[in-house]
């Protein structure tokens, strides 16, 4: 009885046995693009905390930091727990590191604001298309946060490019009958500074 108890358990044990059921290829895929997306953001906004010039770019670094970082913990966790190869977090060097004051400012946003609006539509398509219900419940709580980043940076940009401090005040209107990835909204990556 122990013999066989013993060869039941070992695999468990050993890890050649994945107690969760392995995601398909899209859902493993979208994992994957998500993380490797999401490591290279927090590797840009931990350089923009330290390194940029204007409050408001170092403070919007700091909330990717901690909410980005918090959604990057949970689907790799996920990621991991089903077997999902790549979502250890891949050293990324950030191409801000010669960069000082508002080099670092604009160079952030304008990084910032493709990637998360890729993530944005990326997400948006999972909410119909993932095949795993964690998935689908991941995307529609990420959406919401992730809209927010885009347009933080959206802001930011547009306040940097007209010679601002990168400044959103409560009463700074948002882009008016505009979502994020509308072809008719000018992003600020198009000015140079």
């Amino acid at each position: 009885m122990r013999v066989l108890l013993v060869m039941v358990l070992a695999p468990i044990f050993t890890g050649q046995v994945s107690v969760e059921e392995p995601l398909s290829q899209p859902d493993a895929r979208l994992v994957r693009e998500f993380l490797r997306n999401g490591d290279a953001q927090l590797a840009l906004a931990e350089v923009a905390s330290r390194r940029g010039q204007h409050i408001p770019v170092r403070s919007f670094a700091v909330l990717m930091l901690e909410e980005r970082g918090r959604m990057q913990q949970e689907l790799r966790a996920f990621g991991a727990e089903r077997g999902v190869a790549g979502t250890s977090p891949a050293p990324v060097k950030p191409p801000l590191l010669g960069l000082r004051g508002e080099q670092v400012d604009w160079s952030f946003v304008t990084a910032a604001l493709p990637a998360v609006e890729e993530d944005v539509q990326r997400l948006a398509r999972a909410l119909t298309s993932a095949d795993h219900p964690w998935l689908r419940r991941f995307a529609e709580d990420a959406l919401p946060v992730l809209r927010k980043h885009a347009d933080h940076a959206w802001r930011i940009g547009n306040s940097l490019r007209e010679g601002g401090t990168g400044a959103i005040t409560s009463d700074s209107p948002p882009p008016s009958n505009v979502t994020v990835g509308e072809e008719n909204r000018e992003s600020p990556a198009k000015a140079t500074p």
